[in-house]
């Protein structure tokens, strides 16, 4: 092989696997495009250093990994700790996205909508809190904006 093959087959977990933990392996690598579920599966547990299904589903059952739609519309296994700042860098294009998407379609995507939403996944997160600012599964509060957001 070349030494540019080398580079990636390493880089990609596929020679010397560095990883036993499902998760630390999605999070070194960013994450995993899961389009496919079974075959996302497959390729997270064939980069394990010992390769085995079952650690993948642990983790995906434990809430360690998720999988969302992140970047783009598109499927991707993702590691639990990594999804707020991953959400905060592409907020921006998803709203885009999906304020044109519901254009596109006769959808009524509003700031009310976007907040309620962003305050269930905030809720599903762990971050949630009630109107008397304990955390709870209960009602949650609207997020406030930063001054740059356009509703």
């Amino acid at each position: 092989m070349n030494r540019l093959t080398d580079i990636r087959l390493h880089a990609q977990q596929l020679v010397a696997p560095q990883f036993d933990d499902p998760a630390e392996l999605i999070r070194w690598m960013g994450m995993v495009q899961a389009q496919e579920y079974s075959s996302a599966k497959w390729a997270v547990a064939l980069r394990l250093r010992t390769p085995a299904a079952a650690p993948v589903e642990e983790a995906l059952r434990e809430g360690r990994i998720l999988r969302m739609h992140i970047m783009r519309p598109t499927w991707h296994f993702i590691a639990a700790e990594d999804v707020r700042w991953m959400l905060h860098l592409s907020a921006r294009r998803i709203r885009a996205a999906n304020a044109s998407f519901a254009k596109g379609n006769g959808c009524g995507w509003t700031r009310r909508t976007t907040c309620v939403a962003a305050g269930c996944w905030n809720g599903i997160l762990g971050g949630a809190t009630t109107s008397r600012g304990s955390r709870s599964q209960g009602s949650w509060n609207e997020p406030e904006w930063p001054s740059t957001h356009r509703g």
